[in-house]
This record gives structure tokens, C-alpha cells and sequence, in this order.
């Protein structure tokens, strides 16, 4: 069974960091499918949300992480924005006053099934290394799902091989 097939538990939830790639739906894996398909929470910046979007189940709360570009100087740059994909979407908390990690947190620690969204791979992105440590502290249980990082994925797309037949 996998970590997203079981029961999230009144205790702790279970945090799924997914690599959403360069930004192609296509090359999503297919435990990145399965594990946006039982989601209960979705936490994404705005440039990974259209890429998982299509693979989410109807009525996932949706967190976007983008910060707000709001003029207001008493506003703390960085706040999290919420965004609901569809009208019978839930939310989870009150984003104004967290950052991705407490909203990721905050949904396991609620018995969510959570899908922490990055673009790229999470191995190569500097949050969710921090939110993956917030798990381990909080003993919150979480999994890794590779994707294509940019740096790869994009010469690949034009054409471009990064070595040569020599192995320069």
C-alpha cells in the first residue's frame, strides 16, 4: 500500500513533497498522479499550481505560498495567499498568518494528507528541505517524490544534450 493509499490518522496527517518538474503535466510521475489524486490539502506557489491542478481530486483545498504583492507596508511580505480551485473547496487555517511550513504543518498535524508542491525536484528546493526538517521535529511522517529539475528538463526540451559522446 502506498503512503498516500492510507488512512490519515487523528493524531498526524501525512506530508507528500512532490517534484512538479519543469512545468509540463505530462511529466509528472505516477506517484505524483497518486498522490494528487488523494490529497487533502494542495500547498503550491503559483507557477506549480496549473502543472498539479489537473491531476487533483474536486474539493482539495488549495494553498497558494506566492507572497502577497499588496503596497500595504504593514503587511508581512511573504504572507501565503489562499487560493480555492473550485467552489466546494475547503480551507485549512488561516494562511494570513503562516508560512508554507506552518500550512503544511498545521494540515498534517489535522490528520490531512498533504502534497507540498515545488517546482523542479524538492531534493534541489532550499523550503522544503526547512519543511521536511519541520516534519522529522514534529515527527510528522513524510515521502519524497522526485521530479525532473529545471536544469535538466529544459535543454532536454530544446534539444540540448549536457554531455557529449566523448563523456566531456
Amino acid at each position: 500500500m502506498s503512503p498516500t493509499n492510507l488512512p490519515a490518522g487523528p493524531v498526524h496527517g501525512h506530508v507528500t513533497f512532490l517534484g512538479a518538474g519543469p512545468g509540463d503535466p505530462g511529466l509528472l510521475t505516477l506517484r505524483a498522479v497518486e498522490a494528487l489524486a488523494n490529497a487533502d490539502v494542495l500547498v503550491a506557489e503559483d507557477d506549480v499550481l496549473d502543472v498539479v491542478r489537473v491531476h487533483a481530486r474536486q474539493g482539495v483545498a488549495v494553498l497558494n505560498t506566492d507572497s502577497d504583492t499588496s503596497p500595504d507596508p504593514y503587511r508581512n511580505p511573504g504572507t501565503p495567499q489562499l487560493m480555492v480551485v473550485d467552489g466546494t473547496s475547503a480551507t485549512v487555517g488561516d494562511p494570513a498568518s503562516r508560512d508554507a511550513a506552518n500550512l503544511v504543518m498545521t494540515a498534517a498535524r489535522g490528520g490531512k494528507r498533504v502534497v507540498r508542491a515545488v517546482s523542479g525536484d524538492p531534493g534541489l528546493d532550499t523550503y522544503a528541505a526547512e519543511e521536511m526538517l519541520a516534519c522529522v521535529a514534529a515527527g510528522v511522517p513524510f515521502e519524497v517524490v522526485p521530479g525532473i529539475a529545471a536544469a535538466v528538463g529544459v535543454p532536454a526540451y530544446a534539444g540540448v544534450p549536457l554531455r557529449d559522446a566523448q563523456g566531456a
